[in-house]
């Protein structure tokens, strides 16, 4: 008989988004550079943009993007944002997408292969 040797909560864990990210991290991986905003920049629209940046970041980051990008803590979203100067509230039009249109997260994950996924940098 199989058993669970996690709990939901710490296999929620695994595969979510982190709580907080500290401004460390934040800097390393969050932090828009000239190409990332020339990959960022053919998408249409500040939630396809925000969205896109969103989930480049939160590979390099994280190694994977998590099912719901609305749940992103709010420092990221903040951050991402201003840096594309889209309003926060973009996401959720993107994640609604993304969430009931598998084939949009296909796509994005396609461009975000090709996109430089880790910059050569230590962690902090």
């Amino acid at each position: 008989m199989p058993t669970r040797f996690l709990s939901d909560t710490e296999r929620h864990r695994l595969i979510g988004w982190p709580t907080t990210v500290p401004e460390a991290e934040l800097a390393v991986y969050y932090l828009l550079d000239p190409a990332d905003l020339d990959h960022i920049g053919q998408r249409r629209g500040d939630g396809n943009r925000l969205g896109f940046a969103l989930q480049l970041c939160a590979l390099r980051h994280l190694g994977f993007v998590p099912d719901d990008l609305r749940r992103a803590p709010p420092t990221v979203l903040a951050s991402l944002a201003s840096q594309l100067q889209a309003p926060v509230l973009t996401i959720a039009d993107y994640a609604d997408r993304a969430r009931h249109a598998p084939t949009i997260s296909r796509r994005s994950c396609r461009c975000l292969a090709t996109a430089r996924r880790v910059r050569p940098t230590s962690r902090p």
